[in-house]
């Protein structure tokens, strides 16, 4: 036969073994992204050709400049700007840091884009200070429910006077695209 203090004991262990089964606990975790401002960019390569009679014709040469950007809501802003980081080498060509002739001077043009506001009029290639060749605003991206196309794209039109002091030879001046964006 049992006694009450054995029958206590009985129920007590069952009521603790089914209270630890019905435990539950949780927690919570605060999960933070930062999204920032992005700008990307890339060019293909040109070669400058002339056409036409001698010295009459400037060398031209077209380049595509693709670029990806996300600017912030807020007085959010990017631009994309050209720079020659280096000369024209070797010595005896055209130059972009001192032309031989006045006139001389390497120019480009752009073309419209659907984001943003392309460069002006001719601008002058310099190795002292960028040029902006795209001006975005605001709230703006590309990619996937953004406007336009993605990757955006604009093509730059190079020209460079056909002068007679130059000597023959090949080449090569090496550009800077910097793109920024806040």
């Amino acid at each position: 036969m049992f006694t009450r203090a054995a029958i206590r004991g009985v129920w007590l262990a069952v009521l603790l073994t089914g209270s630890a089964l019905a435990n539950t606990v949780s927690t919570s975790q605060t999960l933070t992204v930062s999204i920032g401002a992005v700008a990307i960019v890339s060019v293909n390569p040109v070669a400058m050709t002339t056409s036409g009679g001698a010295f009459t014709n400037s060398f031209t040469g077209s380049m595509l400049l693709s670029y990806k950007v996300r600017t912030s809501t807020l007085g959010g802003s990017a631009n994309i700007q050209l720079r020659a980081t280096a000369d024209f080498t070797p010595a005896g060509g055209p130059s972009i840091a001192s032309p031989p002739s006045p006139g001389d001077a390497l120019t480009y043009t752009c073309s419209s884009t659907s984001l943003g506001t392309g460069c002006s009029g001719p601008l002058t290639v310099s190795t002292t200070a960028g040029t902006n060749v795209v001006n975005i605003g605001a709230a703006a991206c590309t990619g996937s429910g953004c406007t336009g196309s993605n990757p955006q794209t604009q093509t730059l039109n190079f020209q460079l006077t056909n002068d007679p002091q130059y000597s023959t030879g090949t080449y090569q001046a090496t550009l800077t695209f910097t793109a920024s964006a806040v």
